[in-house]
């Protein structure tokens, strides 16, 4: 499966499209750029366009993994 079908599935691909600088959620000339990234970058961009700044991801994410070692060590 493409990064573009398993953002089409989670119903983001739109807003990755946008972040991304397409001309529309339905515009794909950015596709193949979207199915060049991983998965962390392309919720990043999902982040970036509706929180207007990617880092929340990478601190959300950083948040979210201590809470799961926390969870590991317990």
């Amino acid at each position: 499966m493409t990064n573009v079908e398993k953002l089409k599935n989670l119903g983001i691909l739109g807003a990755v499209r946008q972040r991304l600088g397409a001309n529309g959620q339905s515009d794909d000339v950015y596709d193949e750029d979207i199915n060049q990234m991983d998965n962390s970058k392309l919720i990043e961009q999902w982040c970036a366009w509706h929180l207007g700044d990617g880092s929340w991801w990478t601190d959300m994410k950083y948040k979210f993994d201590k809470l799961v070692d926390m969870d590991s060590h317990s």
